[in-house]
């Protein structure tokens, strides 16, 4: 009898994945004419998902900043229960899933943070915060008296 050896395993190719998931991302802001999305995720002890999904238009001639810092008033909230936002919470979360910087996120303590989709700059721009438990030793010594 002969044995057929497996294939070696390959890795799943996250640049490619997250590649994809942007551009996704992109066309449906493209196709609701949004600059600037939003997708806070939170999540730890082997599980997380995307919380919430803000899209923002920015003024004609305004681009956005280095550092974004969307203004709250600014809030276009029909994305929370279009349609559509199940494709842009879906999307947002295929990108989050294969961020490489970051994967592994929800597991243990887990994270939190947002991925900020900036249509114009064709970018995602991530501020990302790892839940942590840390432990400090002390010793003491103290005499005792008789």
């Amino acid at each position: 009898m002969t044995t057929t050896p497996l294939p070696a395993y390959q890795p799943p190719d996250y640049d490619a994945l997250f590649r994809d998931a942007c551009h996704d991302v992109f066309a449906l802001m493209e196709r609701h004419r949004l600059d600037v999305l939003d997708a806070e995720y939170n999540g730890g002890g082997d599980s997380g998902q995307i919380d919430n999904v803000t899209g923002y238009t920015l003024p004609e001639g305004v681009t956005p900043p280095d550092h974004i810092e969307a203004d709250p008033n600014d809030r276009d909230d029909w994305l929370a229960t279009s349609p559509g936002s199940t494709v842009l919470y879906d999307a947002a979360d295929r990108a989050l899933s294969c961020f490489d910087p970051i994967l592994g996120w929800e597991n243990n303590e887990g994270a939190y943070g947002v991925l900020t989709f900036d249509r114009l700059h064709r970018r995602v721009i991530v501020s990302h915060d790892w839940y942590i438990t840390t432990t400090e030793n002390a010793q003491f010594e103290r005499e005792v008296t008789p």
